[in-house]
């Protein structure tokens, strides 16, 4: 992937894709992914634009205080019309402006680079940055509250499995997005390629104990996937499983994710899709 463009985030829109949503829904829906997008697009490359994620926030701010009132304008720019979608959202669903707010306070630390010390540091990146667009999504489908931490624990699974995919991408920009004392634990000083090639057996049990927690996140989202309709459980499972057997092959070698890589084909794809309609 190219690190000029935004690198996957562990958000929802990325794991429902839009077309799977009820029609009523699709439009509102866009307007979070496009706001999500913009904000990143700031962030996700070499030389972050810090003066574009500060207009964009700003713009958040000015549009949020007449939540539902600011219709969008011929000649917008998209900083303009992302805030003022996000806004639309907001007040239609009822949705707490603050969220929005966390969001971009997790997006801002892709700015500063500064290295997360633990996994705390990590839960508050992942629950803005994964969990509130998930949250969000959740509302405008119109999910049952009970519904609500599964959204945060499959947001949570899914950014944790992105982490490592991402990896190599993450270090290209300047990032690392696992916590010092789990580095620290396995023997390693950082994840530089320097590094790794020096302690490859270190980086395997490294890399092997984060999917291992991705596994144990991902148990704990799957008792709770009774929650959400049919057709939407259908498209997460179906997503699910292309990252159960990306995190199988990256267990197995995670040298992997410096060589070809792990994505599924189109035809696994399919097939998983077929399967998991019928008996989801």
């Amino acid at each position: 992937m190219d690190i000029n463009n935004r690198t996957e985030q562990a958000t929802m829109v990325h794991y429902w894709r839009i077309k799977l949503f009820p029609k009523a829904t699709r439009d509102d829906i866009l307007k979070l992914y496009s706001f999500v997008q913009v904000v990143h697009s700031y962030t996700d490359q070499l030389n972050p634009d810090v003066q574009g994620f500060k207009q964009v926030r700003a713009k958040w701010k000015t549009a949020k205080k007449s939540l539902g009132m600011s219709e969008m304008r011929e000649g917008d720019s998209s900083a303009d019309s992302a805030a003022r979608g996000i806004a639309y959202v907001v007040h239609r669903y009822g949705i707490d402006p603050l969220l929005v707010d966390v969001f971009l306070d997790s997006i801002e630390m892709d700015l500063t680079h500064k290295p997360f010390e633990n996994a705390q540091d990590i839960l508050e990146y992942t629950y803005g940055s994964s969990a509130v667009p998930a949250l969000i999504i959740a509302k405008i489908v119109g999910l049952r509250e009970e519904a609500y931490e599964l959204a945060v624990l499959q947001a949570r699974a899914i950014q944790q499995i992105h982490f490592i995919l991402g990896m190599n991408q993450a270090m290209l920009l300047g990032r690392q997005y696992f916590p010092n004392d789990e580095i620290a634990q396995f023997g390693l000083k950082n994840l530089s390629e320097k590094e790794i090639a020096r302690k490859p057996a270190e980086f395997r049990e490294f890399i092997q104990f984060q999917v291992t927690n991705y596994h144990h996140l991902q148990e704990e989202a799957d008792s709770l996937l009774k929650h959400i309709p049919k057709r939407l459980r259908t498209a997460l499972r179906t997503a699910i499983d292309m990252y159960s057997w990306a995190s199988k092959r990256i267990y197995d070698d995670p040298m992997i994710l410096f060589k070809s890589g792990v994505r599924p084909s189109k035809q696994r794809l399919i097939g998983r899709g077929v399967v998991r309609s019928l008996y989801s």
